[in-house]
């Protein structure tokens, strides 16, 4: 993968896990729903792989259990691209089941750090904090339906196995709150797709 190709460099690793005190972590690829296999057994990744939900697939989960299985960490913490148990149109109840039997596999993992849907909240699935991160362009206050300035998050890892996690905005003043539009709220609920989403406003601009 390009990834794979570019990213290693002094001081840069893309090691798939790391062990911190009592803490290991893993770097997980959510990304099953959006690369294909060639013939040769390689994966490439499709074009619209930033519009598919999120799966792990048997092979991540068995490797993500394995590894906790085969370490002595008493903690693990999972870092992760689409978060399990997602809102409305980021939702995918495979994903969900995934995430809940690989608990049962490896109950030592206490958590997800994740990204993709650009919004600051906190969820649970299978009894374990799915945290989500806003990004640094463009974001979404799901209470209210408007964008959200840019963030991030801090970590707090206890030797108990607990996680404590903050989310932080950036230049709030700086950052209008726009309302979202009617079309974007029924996409963000799940009522309609991303791709029936981008035709209605390609109708309501031409009109």
């Amino acid at each position: 993968m390009p990834f794979d190709a570019i990213l290693p460099r002094p001081g840069v690793s893309n090691g798939r896990t790391l062990r911190v005190g009592s803490w290991l972590f893993l770097f997980a690829d959510s990304n099953a729903e959006g690369r294909d296999q060639r013939p040769d057994g390689s994966l490439v990744d499709r074009e619209d792989r930033t519009h598919k939900h999120g799966r792990f697939g048997d092979a991540e989960v068995a490797w993500m259990a394995e590894t906790v299985e085969q370490s002595d960490a008493e903690h693990a913490f999972l870092w992760t691209h689409h978060p399990p148990g997602a809102f409305g149109f980021f939702h995918m109840a495979d994903h969900d089941a995934e995430f809940a039997r690989l608990i049962d596999m490896a109950p030592a993992i206490r958590g997800v750090g994740a990204g993709h849907t650009h919004t600051n909240t906190t969820l649970e699935v299978a009894g374990r904090p799915i945290h989500q991160c806003s990004s640094l362009s463009v974001n979404i206050d799901l209470e209210n339906f408007t964008t959200m300035p840019p963030g991030y998050r801090t970590y707090q890892f206890a030797e108990d196995g607990s996680v404590s996690s903050e989310a932080h905005l950036v230049g709030e003043g700086h950052w209008p709150r726009s309302p979202l539009s009617k079309v974007t709220q029924r996409m963000l609920r799940g009522e309609i797709s991303f791709e029936e989403m981008m035709d209605q406003l390609a109708a309501e601009r031409a009109s």
